[in-house]
């Protein structure tokens, strides 16, 4: 925990963590497709991870471009501010 997690600790109204989004591998699937071969298999999962991140991080640039439409667009009720941010802090979104 960072010091400010800690400070925040203290004013329970302030704890607001979220995880955005999960992306996940359809491992079984990969062992699948490998028929057997493990080096096949490292290969398929390297590839899945890399497009998984690529994929959160679309998610995330998608989501913040929603949010960025503040209390004008779908997720307003996020964006509802009484301490100075809105309830969905996107810098502690994991």
């Amino acid at each position: 925990l960072t010091p400010e997690d800690l400070d925040e600790a203290k004013h329970p109204w302030k704890m607001r963590y979220c995880a955005l989004q999960n992306v996940t591998l359809n491992l079984p699937r990969a062992a699948y497709r490998c028929n057997g071969d493990e080096e096949a298999l490292f290969e398929i999962i390297d590839e899945e991870m890399e497009l998984a991140a690529k994929a959160h991080l679309q998610k995330r640039a998608f989501i913040k471009s929603i949010l960025d439409l503040g209390l004008h667009g779908p997720l307003a009720a996020l964006c509802v501010s009484h301490d100075d941010e809105g309830y969905l802090r996107m810098r502690k979104a994991s």
